[in-house]
């Protein structure tokens, strides 16, 4: 199976808020007003969130379907902490990020108990998002001047 390569622009509006566009949709990052955003859009930590969210909806419906049951419903509930903490005191051994995201998924389906606990671990090991945040991923950064 080919590789498929995602394409992100974003053009920065201000020390917050950022335009991203990706394909033919266009979305704002924001930070609230309270951490001196302009409260535009979600933040980039909930837009993560958000799409490991969405990840687990495409992923768990493509499971259901290969293993023969109904999925009739599912709602996703995400909550993660982050400590800004860091954002005053760097260095000082902090990880920046979140630390443990608790997800609870409540789905209305017909498939027996045993299914859907083979569901939730293929769900766990198959979700491309829940693989990004669960194991150390690559990111080479480089900047240009203008």
């Amino acid at each position: 199976m080919a590789i498929r390569n995602y394409k992100i622009d974003a053009y920065s509006e201000g020390k917050c808020k950022s335009n991203i566009s990706v394909r033919n949709f266009h979305f704002i990052i924001d930070e609230p007003n309270e951490f001196n955003g302009s409260g535009q859009g979600p933040n980039p930590v909930e837009y993560m969130l958000g799409a490991f969210a969405g990840c687990i909806n495409i992923t768990g419906n493509h499971l259901a379907d290969e293993m023969n049951f109904e999925l009739r419903a599912m709602n996703v509930q995400i909550d993660a902490g982050l400590d800004r903490a860091h954002l005053s005191q760097p260095g000082k051994g902090m990880r920046p990020g979140i630390k443990e995201v608790d997800v609870k998924i409540q789905i209305d389906t017909d498939a027996d108990e045993d299914t859907v606990n083979t569901w939730l671990d293929q769900l766990r090991h198959r979700c491309p998002v829940c693989d990004n945040l669960a194991n150390p991923t690559a990111v080479n950064m480089r900047v240009k001047r203008t």
